[in-house]
């Protein structure tokens, strides 16, 4: 997941996306294992778990930064008092982290 998602930044350093969706992510990783899934359950098994990677690459090791609002303006409010949540957040890799 990581030499992906670093992989990527390289691809689009010229471009303004920084890092990948979180379900981007995700989906990439399912279509890559995708000739190993033999039924539904299987898929819903190996996208949860990667799931739980990513929130501990995330939370624990601090491998990913989640981006949750990009540039300088603010985030719009749906109603006056209930900010937009983002449960896809934008993910990059930590810059000081080396890949091994």
């Amino acid at each position: 997941l990581v030499y992906h998602m670093r992989r990527q930044e390289e691809a689009n350093e010229d471009e303004s996306d920084a890092g990948l969706r979180k379900s981007e992510l995700i989906e990439w990783y399912l279509e890559t294992i995708g000739e190993e899934i033999k039924s539904e359950e299987e898929l819903l098994k190996k996208k949860a778990v990667v799931e739980k990677i990513i929130e501990r690459l995330t939370h624990v090791d601090n491998v990913f930064v989640q981006l949750k609002q990009t540039g300088l303006q603010p985030q719009k409010k749906k109603q006056e008092d209930e900010p937009v949540k983002d449960d896809d957040p934008i993910l990059v890799v930590h810059p000081n982290y080396v890949l091994e």
